[in-house]
């Protein structure tokens, strides 16, 4: 259809251009026959009208605007279908739904190596950024302890990554993350229970003891956790936008108005989402970024810097 439409433009311009071609042959066997005489504008005009009439001329002049016209209406819109939209690139970078759904009610915990270490990649790529590396807890709960804010059987925490907790943040993995990867990044979870990792969480929720420990074959090792520094609300508001809009080209992602194309990206709601740990949240994605998705680490900017940004942002909260 492409083709057809490229060859329709290509014979209106070529038709044009001989009539063009015809039109100027036959003015200079006019002007000829009267031995260039005729150096009135007007009596030459007039004379080319004799020659070739007006009609002719009109259709001319009707022609190359049609032509020249569809040809700029085609490039027009094969440059719409070829250049990508903030849109396009923000779907491209969104998780897409994949593989096989869960059921709930028939899930159980795994315990292979293989599983396991697939559920540790998750966790460190998604999850990390707000309940630690080594899931010593951040702004979400504590995993190393035998604490459960939302039951401690398997079902339960899988039924929290499949729905997750909107009114603390948490945004659900369902379409984002397959079946087995929610078993996985669940087994995984659990195997950190016991575990001894630096800078604990307080305990929250309630306690619950194990009649008998999940025999997983392989256990988290010791992970070096990294210090998040606290980024002190004092810089300048008008650097931080400019920062955010225009240096750094935060908009892409989180749109010039910072309300974001999808869910976390808002970041007109962080203190609703997250209340008092709003800037915990924000001081801690800046310094490491979010793994597994399109937010990369922000720690290797100047101390002046990261404060014109986040005095920008916490001041448009909503």
């Amino acid at each position: 259809m492409e083709q057809l439409f490229f060859y329709l433009i290509g014979g209106i311009i070529l038709t044009a251009c001989l009539f063009a071609a015809t039109t100027l042959k036959r003015l200079n066997n006019s002007l000829k026959q009267n031995n260039f005489q005729e150096t009135n504008t007007l009596n030459a005009v007039a004379r080319l009208q004799a020659s070739i009439g007006w009609g002719n001329i009109a259709l001319i002049l009707i022609s190359s605007i049609v032509g020249f016209g569809l040809a700029a209406l085609y490039m027009r819109t094969q440059a719409k279908k070829t250049t990508p939209t903030v849109s396009a690139a923000i779907a491209e970078e969104t998780p897409k739904p994949v593989g096989n759904t869960l059921d709930l009610a028939t899930a159980t915990v795994l315990t292979d190596e293989i599983s396991l270490k697939a559920g540790g990649e998750t966790f460190k790529n998604l999850c990390a950024a707000c309940h630690g590396q080594a899931g010593e807890g951040i702004v979400g709960p504590n995993f190393a302890d035998n604490f459960w804010l939302h039951g401690s059987e398997f079902k339960n925490l899988c039924k929290v990554i499949v729905e997750g907790v909107p009114e603390k943040g948490m945004i659900a993995w369902a379409g984002q993350l397959s079946g087995d990867q929610i078993k996985q990044v669940a087994s995984y979870i659990l195997s950190l229970e016991g575990s001894t990792p630096p800078n604990q969480k307080a305990a929250q929720g309630t306690k619950f003891e194990r009649k008998e420990p999940i025999a997983f074959a392989i256990r988290p090792t010791a992970v070096a956790t990294v210090k998040i520094p606290s980024i002190p609300l004092k810089g300048n508001k008008q650097k931080g936008e400019i920062l955010f809009n225009a240096t750094l080209g935060c908009g892409h992602c989180h749109g010039t108005g910072s309300i974001g194309h999808v869910d976390n990206r808002n970041l007109r709601e962080l203190k609703k989402r997250y209340a008092g740990d709003a800037q915990k949240v924000y001081d801690t994605v800046m310094e490491i970024g979010r793994m597994g998705t399109a937010m990369p680490p922000w720690g290797h900017l100047s101390l002046a810097q990261k404060q014109d940004m986040k005095t920008f942002i916490f001041s448009i909260q909503e």
